[in-house]
């Protein structure tokens, strides 16, 4: 659709009287300078674009004398703003988000903060002075800020919440009076966007020019470290996961086995080794001969251990078992659990069995490479009494 006619304004030409989803005025300044930006005559909701940081100035009545404490608080802010971008923190998505709220509210002044995942059905609210998020439910209309920014993902700025009915009723704060507002699309691909948002209660000073820089700059750094943490996730799933069988590999437990060990130690707890392996494999129709067996033993090996367990391939046809916090009585009590299960499910309308080797921290010795030998010749015992056995040996003969 064609641009209205350019009104003349001072510096700027208003190109869209409706703006993106009608939401407000779309102002393009005459000086290339300029750039787009927030509207002189600081009219609001208005649509304030992004750009190179260095053309982002754009003069505003609200804006400080430079040197001012609104601009101290800014700097303030730029720390923690530092900080979410740093590559060489390690955070979960939970951390994240925390920390991008909190420096909202601190870049902001505001008495509250809202962000709403891409493709998420949930909010989470920080108030001011709180000491965590809560969760407030997405209307169940959706959400109109949402629509807005997947039309034109510029930074809304909002003089008044309660002005505009649709936008307060599905995307106001819950426990802040509609006043000023502020929204920062957050954009994942394949996702409908979610927002970044930052709520003041009714009566306090808008939302200026430089608070809509700073809310753009945050939602673009979280943006991109939400997006790294899930590419991070999924190379480390790739890195430490077996391809047939999708459970670890023996590049993740040797690691997590000597963490582990660490961990037991240092609390004075016991930690118990599974070493399983079939007793007999089948020739699959296609691949390597035993695939689909091998598979079938590692999903039967999942279903019986606790979430806190790790099931690992170890090499071609053994599995490891690690159970923290168990001891022999309760590691024999699982490996049995294992054995019977296996035996009780038929595989390709034959028998399957498996024999399984214990070893336990402290008894059988303190170092995970002791406690894999220990578990093998365990399990070597209980192939040679004919397999379908468990076995659990304390002696350390060779």
């Amino acid at each position: 659709m064609p641009l209205a006619p350019a009104t003349r304004l001072g510096p700027y030409e208003i190109v869209s009287p409706l703006g993106a989803g009608g939401m407000g005025e779309v102002y393009r300044a005459r000086d290339p300078r300029l750039k787009r930006g927030r509207s002189p005559r600081g009219d609001a909701p208005v649509k304030c674009s992004g750009g190179r940081a260095d053309n982002l100035r754009v003069p505003d009545p609200l804006d400080p004398p430079e040197g001012t404490s609104a601009m101290t608080a800014i700097d303030k802010a730029l720390n923690s703003l530092l900080d979410l971008g740093d590559p060489a923190v390690r955070r979960d998505r939970a951390e994240l988000v925390d920390q991008a709220l909190r420096t909202l509210l601190a870049m902001t002044e505001g008495d509250a903060t809202v962000i709403m995942l891409p493709g998420r059905a949930d909010r989470l609210v920080l108030h001011s002075g709180t000491a965590a998020p809560s969760i407030a439910p997405v209307s169940a209309e959706g959400s109109e800020a949402a629509r807005a920014l997947a039309l034109d993902p510029h930074p809304i700025a909002i003089a008044e919440l309660a002005d505009n009915p649709r936008l307060s009723t599905h995307d106001g704060c819950p426990g802040v009076e509609a006043g000023p507002a502020m929204f920062a699309a957050l954009r994942r691909r394949g996702s409908e966007p979610g927002y970044l948002a930052v709520y003041r209660r009714r009566g306090r000073a808008k939302f200026g020019a430089a608070d809509v820089r700073g809310v753009a700059l945050l939602a673009t750094v979280l943006q991109h470290s939400l997006e790294a943490l899930r590419l991070a996730r999924g190379l480390e799933k790739l890195a430490f996961t077996d391809d047939l069988t999708e459970v670890y590999n023996a590049r993740f437990v040797k690691s997590a086995l000597k963490r582990e060990a660490r961990r037991a130690a240092r609390f004075a707890q016991e930690l118990s080794l599974l070493l399983v392996e079939a007793d007999r494999m089948l020739e699959g129709s296609e691949g390597d001969p035993g695939d689909d067996l091998i598979k079938e033993l590692a999903a039967q090996l999942v279903q019986q251990v606790r979430s806190f367990d790790f099931v690992a391939r170890f090499d071609a046809g053994r599995f490891i078992v690690v159970l923290p916090q168990t001891g022999r009585t309760g590691a024999i009590e699982v490996a049995e659990r294992i054995r019977m299960a296996v035996e009780a499910r038929p595989f390709r309308g034959a028998k399957m069995t498996v024999s399984i080797g214990i070893s336990v921290l402290p008894q059988d010795g303190a170092e995970p490479e002791l406690l894999v030998t220990i578990a093998g010749r365990s399990l070597a015992a209980a192939q040679s009494e004919g397999g379908n056995r468990v076995e659990s040996r304390l002696d350390r003969a060779a």
